[in-house]
């Protein structure tokens, strides 16, 4: 009788208790969160493959475009002597006055003050202030007392860049031989070729 006993037990259908539950639906929430983050590793994988076999000749082009950069650097002009030593042509760095015309909020004001200084119409200056620019030449080398005196305006849009200036102590003394540059420092004529 014993043994029928343990038998019914061994047989009867067994419940279920919150413990088994929560045990399995946390077994398939971890089974769910790693099958997605296998297939996103999936993913991410196919995407380097794709970079790194069909994107290679692109990618590769830009980068040594952003690697290489050639640029035309400009040296200084350098000092022009006669043959006793002379002076004949030299260089000069003098401020030139730029505008920030995006960031010049009273127009008529700022090109009332700044028309004076650097001998310009004051209709000129506003209309250069008038452009929706972020750089505009008010005026390319000015005296070294024009920044002194527009110093006060920097933090209205007003600037300064150091230029360098061409100058010939001896005026036009030998000008057809020693030539001249334009504003930029091109030379144009003579020994300033």
């Amino acid at each position: 009788a014993g043994s029928k006993w343990l038998g019914s037990v061994a047989t009867a259908p067994r419940h279920r208790t919150g413990a088994d539950m929560t045990t399995g639906s946390t077994n398939r929430r971890l089974t769910g969160l790693c099958v997605t983050f296998v297939a996103l590793l999936g993913l991410v994988w196919l995407r380097c493959a794709w970079l790194q076999v069909l994107g290679a000749s692109r990618l590769s082009r830009l980068a040594t475009s952003q690697h290489s950069v050639s640029r035309n650097l400009v040296a200084p002009r350098g000092t022009i002597y006669d043959r006793n030593g002379q002076i004949l042509a030299m260089s000069v760095r003098v401020p030139s006055v730029f505008a920030n015309a995006r960031q010049v909020e009273t127009k008529d004001q700022i090109a009332a003050r700044v028309a004076p200084v650097i001998q310009r119409d004051v209709t000129t200056v506003r209309r250069q202030l008038s452009k929706d620019k972020g750089f505009v030449w008010l005026a390319r080398h000015a005296d070294p007392d024009v920044q002194k005196a527009l110093q006060p305006l920097r933090r209205q849009g007003i600037g300064f860049i150091e230029e360098a200036k061409r100058v010939y102590p001896n005026d036009k003394l030998a000008g057809h031989v020693v030539g001249f540059v334009d504003i930029d420092q091109r030379g144009l004529e003579g020994l300033e070729l």
